[in-house]
């Protein structure tokens, strides 16, 4: 008998909530993209896409796509000291040496997966308010009076998640003392900037990068500074370009030949979260920043988010309507380590990257780490955590462990030192408290990614129960 197609119902229209409904329609799943807003759009700003995301991307055929709208980023990438005196090259390759790191404009980037899904699926003007579940089927209403049925509810929503309350305990955005002025300039007006390269200069409390987005014809810029007050967490306040002068004047002259180009400027208050014990309850689960809102330190974001969209249909792909909601909880095990060690990475390297510039053994450190060099520090002492012992997470390259002041710290720049990808254990989803554990390769994640077939085969090897989830 031919397995019933479920019915997923998805909400919010942004790079996660969209990615994941390619992802999905690929599997053969009937879905539908509900967004509050009246038309999709994204602000003039960059996203950096990274090997990680990439090779999904491609996956769903999207990846000729990327290679038009996007801008790949070479080896040229560096990076500098305020003044501008360099200090070390960026490695833009994966841990294989496969390079395919890209910069893309948002807007391009929403318009790209919006016009890869048939026509209908998405429907804006829809602010999910309400969520219920009763048997096998899971309610969603809207402001607007509306309502949407499914077999499966993914909330991707963003940082202020109207149904993540419905799948966590209460928790409140943290801010982070800091602000990213953030905005994108033609090429033209600049055009001795290279565009084929990431760039980032460093100095006492702020720094300050670039890259190239819509093939090279635009430059994006973003300007981290400390603020004295919380702000309003939005991608579309408006910002000052004067203010954004003065805080990067004396710099590098070049960066003073780009701001005094800007004519508007974004401002973007930074928050993150905690990580949440659970992103999952029945039949409704968390998806991107909904479920992990992070730092831009590691230019993770919407790449966890990809991965996270992928993730998600690999393993429902293998489920059944009534096996949806451990499916989900098989989602959750297997992405909520991976992203909590990416959000507190991206919080540790938004500390390096500000640390007071100066010419002293931290400093020095700094500089070597940011060069992803495996230092003399990697044979002492290791705080406890997976990432910390010196294997890495699949990101851009991967994280390489390496010493600030005797403190192990993770550099996201550099390529892997033992030229391998990390394998996490994943509890098995039995039920049973078995002890099985899924290897999963996360540095090629759809190709290795858990499902509920992979989970009762590993449950099988070590318990009674066998059955699985």
């Amino acid at each position: 008998m031919t397995q019933p197609q479920l019915t997923v119902v998805i909400i919010g229209g942004g790079i996660g909530g969209l990615f994941a409904a390619n992802a999905l329609i690929a599997h053969g799943f009937d879905v539908s993209v509900y967004e509050q807003a009246p038309a999709l759009g994204e602000v003039g700003a960059g996203v950096f896409l990274t090997p990680n995301s990439v090779r999904q991307l491609q996956r769903v055929g999207l990846g000729h796509q990327v290679e038009r709208w996007g801008a790949r980023v070479g080896h040229g990438s560096h990076y500098f000291r305020h003044d501008g005196a360099p200090i070390a090259p960026v490695q833009v390759t994966d841990s294989a040496g496969w390079n395919a790191t890209f910069g893309m404009h948002r807007a391009d980037l929403v318009e790209m997966l919006a016009s890869a899904l048939p026509s209908g699926v998405v429907r804006t003007g829809h602010r999910g308010t309400g969520f219920e579940q009763t048997g096998e089927v899971a309610r969603v209403s809207f402001a607007n009076g509306a309502v949407a049925e499914g077999d499966v509810v993914i909330a991707a929503d963003g940082i202020h998640s109207e149904l993540r309350h419905y799948a966590a305990p209460p928790s409140r955005p943290v801010f982070h003392g800091s602000v990213a002025y953030r905005g994108v300039l033609p090429h033209r007006c600049i055009p001795h900037w290279p565009t084929d390269c990431w760039q980032m200069w460093l100095g006492k409390g702020k720094h300050f990068l670039s890259f190239p987005v819509r093939s090279g014809e635009l430059i994006n810029y973003v300007g981290f500074v400390p603020a004295d007050a919380e702000m309003k967490e939005s991608w579309s306040a408006p910002g000052d370009p004067d203010v954004l002068r003065r805080e990067f004047e004396g710099w590098d002259p070049r960066i003073g030949t780009l701001l005094s180009q800007v004519e508007k400027t974004f401002r973007w208050a930074l928050y993150d979260r905690e990580p949440l014990p659970a992103w999952t309850r029945g039949r409704l689960t968390l998806l991107g920043d909904a479920a992990h809102p992070m730092l831009p330190h590691l230019g993770q974001g919407a790449n966890q988010s990809i991965e996270d969209g992928m993730a998600l249909a690999t393993i429902l792909a293998r489920a059944e309507r009534a096996s949806v909601p451990a499916a989900l909880l098989a989602y959750e095990r297997l992405r909520r380590e991976r992203v909590a060690a990416v959000q507190r990475g991206a919080r540790e390297n938004g500390m390096r990257y500000d640390l007071v510039l100066r010419r002293s053994r931290r400093s020095r450190c700094r500089d070597r780490s940011a060069c992803g060099v495996p230092q003399t520090a990697l044979r002492s002492r290791r705080r406890a955590g997976s990432a910390s012992r010196g294997g890495c997470l699949g990101l851009n390259g991967c994280y390489v462990a390496t010493a600030v002041n005797r403190a192990i710290t993770l550099s996201t720049v550099g390529v892997c030192s033992c030229a391998r990808p990390a394998f996490p254990r994943i509890p098995c989803a039995c039920g049973h408290r078995c002890g099985a554990f899924l290897r999963v390769n996360v540095d090629d994640s759809a190709a290795a990614f858990a499902s509920i077939d992979d989970t009762r085969k590993a449950c099988g090897r070590r318990c009674s129960a066998g059955s699985g989830a």
